[in-house]
Order: structure tokens, then C-alpha cells, then sequence
């Protein structure tokens, strides 16, 4: 764009190849500036991101060679500038050059900007929730929800999960879980769960069982007699009766997992490199802090809700994309000054996109709109670009035209 405007307004019978050459320096240093922006974005952790800084230096140089090694031979030797665009340059010449008589003016410029930050940046929130970058279908949202209805009726968002090194830790740990959440069903705050406790205990609760019904008094002859009276044969009981005076083994997880019963269990039951975690499905959640704070006090359970672990991942993926893309422009001024063996001329060049960043933050933050990582990897866009034609024109400060 810079080549084509100059080679348009240049004097008839210039050389497009005179003016690249006369621009490489500029050309070279604005596509180094723009690329050290985005090296920073390429080096973040946040895959789709870091796709965008790599196309987007890659995409950089190609225009550069493009532009200094293919254009010039592109350009027609002859042309005819549109009076409009002729009148509007000398405009902009003059208006530019008369600025230099306002300098006092000029400088009321960036402290304004500062004054302005300081007043309004302290407001500037960030907002990581995922859903509010876009607005949903509402029809889709709707027939989400209905299929969702028809497949299960527990939360896949929300679920509950207890860690231990053993499966039967887990399971000990999973009957905590159950209790604490039964308690909140009783108490209104959850309409209902889906838990591994309904088809497998731990080893030490199947045992306290056991003890408790080989304790009770006459308990083979009470229940024979009972289900007689229910219309069942007398004896038939007689297996049970067998088994409390030579009990099998407690029912372990292997075994359940390895039965009919298997693939029950295993949505219930996770794997985890030496570890086992066993999952509760949650049904309406009415008081997700009422319910978090009965599973508080349990060491190793852990709430998941899949909303708030998204927007935690993509707020860490925030601070690391802002961190990495404030150092990838802070590296634009050392290079400004290799240029122009100087701080004057870089500061020049560089200042203006840093503050009309500061004063696009400062506006969002005095209307009290949130911003985003969006908004993060746009402003690198546009202070590239201010960066960019900062560069032009204070290379150009021996050249009126």
C-alpha cells in the first residue's frame, strides 16, 4: 500500500523500482516491528492463537519480498491520478507540516491521553466467560436441551469426583461423596444424583455389613418365616442363610467391572495413571454453592463444573497472551532504536500506537465494557500497524512530499 501510494503521486515517468528501493529500509523496519508483535502471540500456549502469530509472520514476510522484489515489475509505466486524490495529499501534506507551528498543542495530546488512563484504566474488567463472546441460537440452545432431556437427565456440565490411590480408597472416599449429597437431595438443594454407591460398596462397608447381619439374633429363621408369610416355599432363603455362615469375599471393583455389569461402571470409574477416580453425575443443581460447600470438607473430592474450568483455562491463556504479546511489542522499541541510533527518532515512531492504545482501553473502561482476549489480539493488530506508519513518517521528515 505505501509503495503503490508514493508510486502514484510520484512525479510521471518514476520508477516503481526507485521508490521500493528508496522504501526498503522503511519497508524492512515496519515488517520487523509488526513480526515481533506477533512472535510474542506465537509463543503462547493457546493453539489457535499461536497459528495466528505463526501465519501471520510468515505472511508478513512474503508481502515484504513481495512488495520489494515482485511489485515494481507489476506496475504499469503509465497512470493517471484521480484529481480528488492529488488535492486530498497536498491536504494532508500541509495540514501535517503545519502542525509543526502547534507543537504546545501537540504536546497536550499524549498527556491528555495519560491523564485520561489514570482516571478510567483502574475500571478496565476482563472477562473470560466463554459464553459471552458470542450470542447462541436460542432455537439450537432449545433443541440441545431437548435431546439432552431424552439421553439422560443428569448434567454433563457439572459432575463430582473423588481421587484416591487405590480403587477401594475411592470407593470409601465416593460413599463420603454420597452422603454429603444425599443430605443436600433431602435438603432441596439437588434434585438427584447418579452415583457408583448404588452398585458397589467399599471393602470395609461390605464387611460392617456383613458383621451387622451375622449379628442379628435368629435373623436366617426370621427372614424364612417372613417371606412364608409373604407366599413364599419355606427354604427358600436357604442360599443366604448359607452364605452368612461362609461368606464370599467382598465384591471388589475389578470384579464388578469385569462382569455384565462392567460397562455400567466404567462411565463411573476413571483411570488415571495409577490412580482411581470415581464419578458422580449430578441432576438439578438448585444451590451449586450449597452443594460445593458439603463436598468442602472432603480431602481429595473435587467439583467440576466444566463452564468455570473453561473460562479458567482461557483466563490463564489471557494473562499468558497478554504477557507475551506486551514483551513482543516492548521488543519493537530496542529495534526502532538499532534503526535510528537513537531514542528521539524511536520514541517517535513508537509512542503514538502505544497511546492510542491506551486512550481505545481507556474508552472501553470508561463505558464500562468488559473486554476480552479478542479485543487483546486486535489492539496487537492496529499497534502494528500504528507502529508501522509511525516509521513512515518519521522517515520521511527530510521529504516534504
Amino acid at each position: 500500500v505505501h509503495v503503490l501510494n508514493l508510486w502514484s503521486l510520484a512525479a510521471p515517468g518514476t520508477s516503481a523500482w526507485s521508490i521500493a528501493r528508496g522504501l526498503r529500509g522503511s519497508l524492512l523496519l515496519a515488517a520487523l516491528t509488526t513480526v515481533a508483535g506477533f512472535i510474542g502471540l506465537a509463543l503462547t500456549q493457546f493453539q489457535g492463537f499461536r497459528e495466528l502469530g505463526v501465519f501471520a509472520t510468515i505472511g508478513i514476510s512474503a508481502s515484504l519480498l513481495a512488495t520489494l522484489w515482485l511489485l515494481p515489475d507489476l506496475l504499469p509505466p503509465g497512470r493517471s491520478v484521480p484529481q480528488l486524490s492529488s488535492r486530498l495529499a497536498d491536504w494532508l501534506a500541509a495540514s501535517v507540516l503545519g502542525l509543526r507551528t502547534r507543537r504546545r498543542w501537540l504536546a497536550a495530546l499524549p498527556r491528555g491521553a495519560l491523564i485520561f488512563g489514570a482516571l478510567t484504566l483502574p475500571r478496565l474488567a476482563f472477562v473470560d466467560d466463554l459464553t459471552r463472546l458470542g450470542e447462541p441460537d436460542a432455537a439450537l440452545l432449545a433443541e440441545e436441551q431437548r435431546v439432552r432431556e431424552r439421553v439422560s437427565s443428569f448434567d454433563s456440565g457439572r459432575l463430582v469426583v473423588a481421587l484416591a490411590d487405590t480403587p477401594d480408597e475411592a470407593l470409601a472416599r465416593n460413599e463420603e461423596v454420597y452422603a454429603q449429597l444425599s443430605g443436600a437431595v433431602a435438603a432441596g438443594q439437588l434434585a438427584g444424583v447418579r452415583s457408583l454407591h448404588g452398585l458397589l460398596w467399599s471393602e470395609q462397608l461390605q464387611l460392617r455389613n456383613l458383621a451387622a447381619l451375622r449379628a442379628s439374633e435368629n435373623l436366617p429363621q426370621r427372614l424364612d418365616a417372613a417371606f412364608q408369610q409373604a407366599g413364599f416355599r419355606p427354604g427358600a432363603l436357604a442360599p443366604f442363610s448359607a452364605a452368612l455362615l461362609a461368606p464370599p469375599p467382598p465384591l471388589t471393583l475389578a470384579e464388578l467391572r469385569a462382569s455384565p455389569l462392567g460397562e455400567l461402571a466404567s462411565t463411573l470409574v476413571m483411570d488415571l495413571g495409577g490412580r482411581t477416580g470415581v464419578i458422580t453425575y449430578l441432576r438439578g443443581v438448585h444451590d451449586p454453592a450449597a452443594v460445593r460447600g458439603a463436598l468442602a470438607g472432603l480431602a481429595d473430592v473435587h467439583w467440576f463444573e466444566q463452564r468455570a474450568f473453561l473460562n479458567e483455562i482461557f483466563g490463564h491463556f489471557r494473562d499468558q497472551t497478554v504477557r507475551q504479546t506486551a514483551l513482543g511489542t516492548l521488543f519493537v522499541l530496542p529495534l526502532l532504536m538499532l534503526r535510528y541510533r537513537g531514542l528521539r527518532r524511536a520514541l517517535a515512531a513508537f509512542l503514538p500506537s502505544i497511546l492510542s492504545t491506551l486512550v481505545v482501553l481507556s474508552l472501553f473502561a470508561a463505558l464500562r465494557q468488559e473486554i476480552n482476549l479478542l479485543h487483546v489480539v486486535s489492539l496487537l493488530v492496529v499497534m502494528g500497524m500504528g507502529v508501522d506508519f509511525g516509521i513512515y513518517l518519521v522517515d520521511s521528515v527530510e521529504s516534504h512530499r
